[in-house]
């Protein structure tokens, strides 16, 4: 568990309280595929265990897509509907138009609209992973009051947030990028060039994965266009800075607000290391003060542990919805 002052860890739930239950598992069947329409095209998502019932709604991590979520969704409990989508310009949804920058906030709005727009929900339920968790984190404390649930796997806002003294060069950078990188032409190969692009590519990161984890991205990420020829359909322009991402001060301030019930699970060989993890604990203790219940979870793995080692993390998910339903 997170180390935090006396005050805070009262309102914790210790590990010992999370036992590891029969896994009830959920039919691949169960699994749509569906299309939301946008102006600029649409978004694309799987719907997992599609009922009557308000589904969480699952972001995922920056070059990744809904399929980062394949492994967890059926190990979680009968009972939990869950809508993964792709977020704008990753897998199977359609990317911005050309010449945009990427925009932080722009991203919250489209959150916002399928919220509150589209679906009409009055409270929202959240899973993020990494960006996806960023991307939460941020609408919890910007609608404190349209949030019941947000559940964060190895949050990276504190990797992107921009620092005040560097804010004005990123946002050039960002903005400038933003229009040459739409002129390029995408990356077109066969399969197995795809896969090694990829896997050589995250393999030049802290985050690395193996090929059997990248073939499930690409699953959603290639179009083909002709005989054994791909096009990687990924909007180049994340690579930026992203235009408008909130400075660490500011993330001080919406943990500030943030009043619903969550759960913060946090990978050892993740993001959440080092200052960081120091970064994490004062913002839970912040978080501490208005949410009615806030738990934190460490577990063993890497940044993706909820592909990678599912089994790890999906006790915790389903205990949390068993004791806070």
């Amino acid at each position: 568990m997170c180390s935090l002052k006396s005050v805070v860890l009262r309102k914790f739930i210790s590990q010992r309280c999370f036992h590891t239950t029969q896994i009830r598992m959920i039919d691949p069947k169960t699994v749509e595929e569906i299309k939301i329409p946008v102006p600029w095209g649409h978004i694309a998502g799987k719907w997992w265990r599609k009922n009557e019932e308000q589904p969480v709604l699952a972001l995922h991590g920056l070059f990744d897509n809904a399929a980062t979520f394949d492994r967890l969704m059926p190990l979680l409990n009968e009972n939990i509907s869950v809508l993964a989508l792709d977020m704008p310009g990753f897998g199977k949804s359609s990317n911005p138009p050309a010449g945009m920058s990427p925009n932080y906030l722009e991203l919250i709005i489209w959150m916002r609209y399928l919220i509150k727009d589209y679906f009409k929900w009055k409270k929202a339920n959240l899973l993020g992973h990494s960006f996806g968790s960023n991307l939460s984190f941020s609408y919890s404390g910007m609608f404190p009051d349209d949030v019941e649930k947000f559940i964060s796997i190895d949050c990276s806002r504190f990797n992107m947030a921009s620092k005040p003294e560097y804010l004005l060069d990123d946002l050039k950078r960002g903005y400038m990028g933003g229009v040459l990188k739409t002129l390029g032409i995408p990356y077109e190969g066969n399969y197995q060039q795809h896969l090694d692009h990829m896997y050589n590519s995250r393999a030049k990161t802290p985050f690395k994965l193996s090929k059997q984890f990248c073939e499930l991205f690409l699953s959603r990420d290639l179009e083909k266009i002709s005989e054994d020829v791909y096009r990687n359909t990924t909007d180049p322009r994340p690579h930026l800075k992203y235009m408008g991402r909130p400075t660490t001060s500011f993330l001080d301030a919406l943990a500030g607000q943030i009043k619903c019930q969550m759960l913060v699970i946090r990978a050892t060989g993740g993001v959440l290391v080092k200052h960081r993890k120091e970064m994490l604990e004062k913002q839970l203790s912040i978080i501490s003060q208005h949410s009615p219940r806030l738990v934190c979870q460490v577990v063993e793995g890497g940044h993706h542990v909820h592909l990678e080692n599912p089994e790890r993390v999906a006790p915790i998910i389903n205990k949390f919805f068993e004791t806070y339903d």
